[in-house]
């Protein structure tokens, strides 16, 4: 009995030793800004400042900045290798990550679209279109 209660007396003595030292300051880690977005509707421009965002070399940037993101996305590793050398697998993993997240979202915003388009065919009111006119029925003729 006496072993416990040297124990809680340490215990205590601890925990008023961690109540009396001054609190730390909380500090968050924030994370980098997100990577401009890279779809198959991207022009040079977008597919430049993707590029630089993964931290990609001067060269990759230079000699990958000057196409468009479908021409991009059509390159595989090999091609990407010849042309990025040591860092064309490093390409070619992340462009297999958008891809995958382009394609992971796609069905999301197709649906979203159709859904949009049958709204805006609904409340039009010049797709409402009156039935034609019969055309008379043909008199026998004799």
């Amino acid at each position: 009995m006496q072993h416990m209660d040297e124990v809680n007396d340490e215990l205590a003595k601890k925990i008023s030793n961690i109540r009396a030292q001054p609190a730390r300051p909380f500090r968050v880690e924030r994370s980098q800004p997100a990577a401009p977005p890279l779809t198959h509707a991207s022009g040079p421009r977008e597919v430049r400042a993707w590029l630089e965002a993964k931290a990609f070399s001067a060269r990759v940037v230079e000699h990958l900045g000057v196409l468009t993101g479908p021409q991009l996305f059509s390159l595989n590793k090999d091609e990407l290798r010849k042309v990025c050398g040591e860092e064309g697998a490093r390409v070619y993993s992340q462009l297999t990550v958008q891809k995958a997240f382009l394609e992971a979202f796609a069905p999301k915003r197709e649906a979203a679209d159709s859904l949009f388009l049958l709204e805006v065919r609904v409340l039009e009111p010049a797709s409402i279109s009156e039935p034609a006119p019969r055309p008379a029925d043909p008199s026998p003729s004799e």
